[in-house]
């Protein structure tokens, strides 16, 4: 018996040491990752980002995402994607559950701290709060904390740079959100002259632009130019407080069964142009290029007819 027992210490030493090496070998830990409560897009109101001291809040009007500062628009494709992962956080591994997280960039100061609520008055008790570090040194994967966890996850590599973004990233600056299809009628003003084009279908079901005395007009080009009209942004929004006033250089208004929208070019600027549309709701800077552009696709169907 004696000998039994002086094996059995052994023998467990050799066990443990075995299960040690499989683990080691494998990579493979014992856990679990995070388990969310279900979330759906539409019970968000509201976003808090908050990124080297700097707060940038947002909040879902009927759907439409805004700057809770000044009611401005938020980018379409950029809230898509900061609201895809509120949804629906993956998670795919955990590295550490040690609370040094300065590998991580998880350190104070360091991280984005990312919160969700269902609100807009009451943002005290967050439906969702994410803190995201670094990329990983093979920027395969970000590194991210949860509230009630002091484990470190990993998860898309994409999500830092969703999060690690400016006001000026997010900010909406679409001229225009009309589908081209859409426009069946354009109010042209320029120049002392104003014209109205009006869309019919042809005789082989193509659209055919007309003028307001029946004679066509080339609808190949105002199709283009209303295509690029609608696809074109801003630069930034004006400086000054107070809108311009004055004759514009081009105004354009486009109508269609649902849509009514008005864009302008008030005037030249030192740099680029400055602008008005129904969308931006504020005076804002077109580039030289685009400004340019606008009023020469335009006027080209004034002048070709």
């Amino acid at each position: 018996m004696k000998v039994g027992k002086q094996l059995l210490l052994p023998v467990l030493l050799i066990l443990i040491f075995g299960v040690y090496l499989g683990v080691k070998s494998t990579g493979k830990i014992n856990y679990k990752l995070p388990v969310f409560p279900s979330l759906k897009v539409d019970s968000i109101k509201s976003i808090e980002i908050i990124n080297n001291n700097s707060t940038i809040k947002l909040y879902s009007d009927k759907g439409v995402w805004k700057f809770s500062s000044d009611n401005k628009r938020v980018n379409l494709v950029q809230i898509e994607q900061i609201t895809d992962f509120l949804v629906t956080p993956n998670f795919t591994d955990m590295v550490s559950v040690s609370t040094n997280y300065q590998n991580f960039g998880l350190d104070n100061g360091e991280f984005i701290t990312v919160r969700a609520y269902n609100s807009i008055e009451n943002m005290e008790n967050p439906v969702r709060e994410f803190f995201i570090g670094n990329l990983s040194s093979n920027r395969n994967f970000t590194y991210i904390r949860i509230s009630d966890n002091s484990n470190v996850y990993t998860t898309d590599s994409s999500i830092r740079s969703i999060f690690d973004t400016t006001r000026d990233k997010l900010l909406d600056k679409r001229i225009s959100i009309a589908d081209s299809t859409s426009i069946d009628k354009i109010v042209y003003s320029a120049n002392e002259i104003t014209k109205t084009f009006i869309k019919a279908v042809g005789e082989n079901n193509n659209d055919l632009w007309t003028d307001e005395g029946g004679d066509s007009v080339d609808s190949t080009k105002l199709e283009q130019s209303l295509r690029y009209l609608i696809n074109s942004r801003f630069e930034s929004y004006s400086s000054s407080g107070t809108p311009e006033t004055g004759k514009d250089l081009i105004s354009l208004i486009l109508q269609g069964k649902e849509t009514e929208e008005s864009f302008s070019i008030i005037k030249k600027l030192e740099t680029g142009y400055l602008g008005r549309s129904t969308l931006a709701g504020n005076d804002f800077v077109l580039s030289d290029n685009t400004g340019n552009q606008i009023i020469k696709m335009f006027n080209s169907i004034i002048d070709s007819e």
